[in-house]
């Protein structure tokens, strides 16, 4: 069986170059699909997810199995910085905990701005 695998902040610097190398060396046994994030239409093979909606991360907890977050804000004003890192960090994690998923948490230094 497939497991199926989110990888949200994927169009940021380090989840850009976290999904290319997925991209390049596929694993057959998970099927990866990009987070995002923009009132747009969604592309194909990416899910729509608001870190900061319970209603959406339960959507996405519910659908996946493995959900790797690479998001993160370094830009100002601070508040969105703490939204984005904290808050949103709190609320997935609470999701996935009530689905019993999997959360990879992977960060870079450039969050510390």
């Amino acid at each position: 069986m497939t497991e199926k695998v989110l990888v949200i902040g994927a169009s940021g610097f380090f989840g850009s170059h976290f999904l290319k190398t997925l991209k390049e060396n596929p694993l057959p046994q998970f099927s990866f699909y990009q987070g995002y994030f923009s009132n747009k239409a969604t592309p194909p093979g990416s899910v729509y997810v608001n870190i900061l909606d319970p209603l959406s991360l339960k959507s996405v907890a519910e659908k996946f199995d493995i959900i790797i977050n690479c998001s993160g804000q370094t830009t100002n004003p601070i508040e969105q910085c703490y939204q984005q890192n904290s808050t949103g960090i709190h609320l997935l994690s609470k999701a996935i905990k009530k689905y019993d998923r999997y959360l990879i948490h992977l960060s870079s230094a450039v969050v510390y701005g």
